[in-house]
């Protein structure tokens, strides 16, 4: 990561990574950033600003020391000295909007030092795709004999998904009886079934 100095005393580094590099559309993405005081001296005041790219929105902060106030613009102000050798960071969410390649920077400057921007961080956000296929397997029954369908689903995205859930409808004529999942991967509830573990890309369930 850069280092940057002003003086021979005052010198800080500013960093920026992503907590989860590939997320699903409309999901949140967090980035945490970190200043670190790498200088001899203490830093006043210093100032941080998001340059987010479009496709991402900002939602809110996380910051578990209180040393951070929020200016309601996209920046924050450290309401504390940051002295030598000291680590300091909180957390960013923001919203995804559409699908792509986004990278994030903020920029950082202080009473002592000019701006100074972060190493990038860049997220992946994909759809969130996913084929359903639904087969009868007993076509031609009398009434009052049951009928079986049989449902698959498969991961046609670059992602994996978690709690898919599948419910049927418009079954006129039709009662729900039971079902059946051979390997138990499937969480019933009514005529919802809820996926209890993730579907990986072109896995077929």
């Amino acid at each position: 990561p850069p280092v940057y100095n002003s003086s021979e005393d005052v010198s800080y580094e500013v960093f920026k990574s992503v907590i989860t590099q590939e997320i699903i559309l409309n999901n949140q993405v967090t980035f945490q950033v970190v200043i670190h005081n790498n200088g001899q001296k203490d830093i006043q005041k210093i100032h941080l600003t998001e340059l987010p790219p479009q496709g991402i929105i900002y939602d809110s902060f996380i910051d578990y020391l209180d040393l951070w106030t929020y200016n309601g613009d996209l920046s924050w102000t450290m309401n504390a000295k940051l002295l030598p050798g000291e680590y300091v960071g909180f957390f960013v969410t923001f919203n995804t909007t559409k699908d792509g390649k986004f990278t994030n920077i903020v920029v950082a400057n202080s009473t002592e030092c000019g701006d100074k921007f972060s190493n990038n961080a860049t997220v992946s956000v994909h759809n969130e795709t996913v084929d359903i296929r639904m087969v009868c397997l007993t076509p031609l029954v009398i009434v009052g004999n049951q009928v079986t369908f049989e449902i698959t689903v498969q991961n046609t995205g670059k992602i994996n998904i978690s709690a898919l859930k599948i419910s049927e409808f418009d079954f006129e004529g039709l009662i729900y009886d039971h079902y059946m999942d051979y390997l138990g991967h499937w969480i019933n509830d009514g005529i919802t079934w809820t996926l209890n573990k993730n579907l990986v890309p072109g896995e077929v369930i």
